[in-house]
């Protein structure tokens, strides 16, 4: 439930989300921090992530649980 109100309230504040799991990891090194990490991660893969964005723009996913 916590996930699914971070999305909402993100959804709410910027528009369209690419969700992304909880408990990714971005780690640092001596030589490079976990900011510079994510940074450059972002940069590599801008132009992919801009992509799967207008994809998905406007659109909802929604899951269904049946617990017995």
């Amino acid at each position: 439930m916590e996930h699914q109100s971070v999305v909402e309230a993100a959804w709410e504040k910027f528009g369209t989300v690419l969700p992304s799991g909880f408990d990714t990891i971005i780690r640092g090194s001596e030589a490079v921090s976990a900011e510079e990490n994510l940074k450059k991660w972002l940069e590599e893969n801008y132009e992919k992530l801009k992509e799967n964005l207008e994809r998905i723009k406007g659109k909802v996913e929604v899951g269904v649980q049946i617990c017995l």
